[in-house]
């Protein structure tokens, strides 16, 4: 996803697992030139491993690695969905 885009989410009954989810948070804060708009990401999450939120630095900003994030946060649930929808100047 180039150029400035728009990132929204909407969680579905989505559990984590608590380990893959830090291990995510610490592949995306790496100083890795791979890494654009999900750096730094933070995953919400509950005692019970529900995500309730996705914490970004911007959520307009130039996602070229969002299809990285996707594959790496499908690894992480262990339960329902996230749907991650991004609008801008690419559609």
């Amino acid at each position: 996803m180039g150029y400035y885009s728009i990132f929204d989410y909407e969680i579905n009954n989505a559990k984590v697992d608590k380990r893959k989810a830090k291990k995510l948070e610490k592949f995306f804060a790496s100083n890795s030139e791979d890494i654009h708009g999900f750096r730094n990401v933070k995953l919400e999450y509950n005692e019970k491993g529900e995500l309730e939120e996705i914490k970004i630095l911007s959520y307009n900003a130039t996602f070229y690695d969002d299809e990285i994030f996707a594959k790496k946060l499908a690894e992480v649930l262990t339960k329902g969905e996230v749907k991650i929808y991004f609008t801008g100047e690419d559609g």
